[in-house]
């Protein structure tokens, strides 16, 4: 049985001036998801890691982005099954990304809050934990 130490992702904006954030288009290979679904950057932690070092870990391996600027942590969202929990950032860049996972990522994209809502969390071109993860920061943002 594999132990889960909790998820971590990120909404990681280019700038304060531009206010987009970035976001992945990651497909799933056979037997798994079997789509192609946008998501933000982020994954796993590892035993004995805390959040703060997994999120900025998963950063650099995803897009190679190394300069995280005023990392805080806005929300915790467990599992509809209780299970397992992402603990969801919020932060800014002013490096650009790089695709570093190409067997896992078609492409990263920065969008505006706006854009997202609007254009990309109509199912099924967002999983339910991503949607949930954009649902929280569009909350954060707006109050």
């Amino acid at each position: 049985m594999t132990t889960n130490h909790g998820n971590v992702a990120i909404f990681l904006f280019d700038s304060v001036k531009y206010f987009r954030f970035l976001i992945g288009l990651r497909y799933y290979k056979k037997g798994e998801w079997k789509k192609i679904l946008w998501t933000t950057p982020g994954g796993g932690r590892g035993p004995n890691e805390d959040p703060h070092s997994a999120i900025r870990r998963e950063t650099d391996e995803e897009v190679g982005i190394t300069e995280i600027r005023d990392l805080r942590l806005i929300d915790r969202i467990t599992s509809a099954c209780g299970t397992s929990y992402t603990d969801l950032f919020v932060a800014y860049t002013p490096q650009q990304c790089t695709n570093r996972e190409p067997d896992k990522f078609l492409g990263w994209a920065w969008v505006t809050p706006e854009i997202a809502e609007k254009e990309l969390i109509q199912p099924p071109f967002i999983n339910p934990i991503s949607l949930e993860k954009l649902k929280q920061f569009l909350r954060f943002i707006q109050a």
